[in-house]
């Protein structure tokens, strides 16, 4: 069985400078792709757990995040 898809996943993921998607985001299901750093799928997670499938709302990869907190104007 692949690994359960978490928040603290997708983060550490992202600070080892790799990647992941989005490949379905429903009410109570998401699946990621875990991505190298070159955009070369590694792996496909899931989660049934709300606050992640909150964390992923509006949001199709890891950039849309790091793009929306640089226009966040509460910093």
């Amino acid at each position: 069985m692949a690994e359960t898809l978490t928040i603290e996943t997708l983060e550490g993921w992202v600070r080892a400078g790799a990647h992941w998607r989005v490949l379905h985001h429903g009410e109570h299901h998401a699946v990621v792709e875990l991505q190298q750093c070159t955009g070369e799928p590694v792996e496909r997670i899931e989660s049934d757990n709300p606050a992640v499938i909150a964390y992923l709302e509006g949001v199709g990869s890891d950039l849309d995040l790091t793009m929306k907190e640089g226009n966040d104007d509460t910093r």
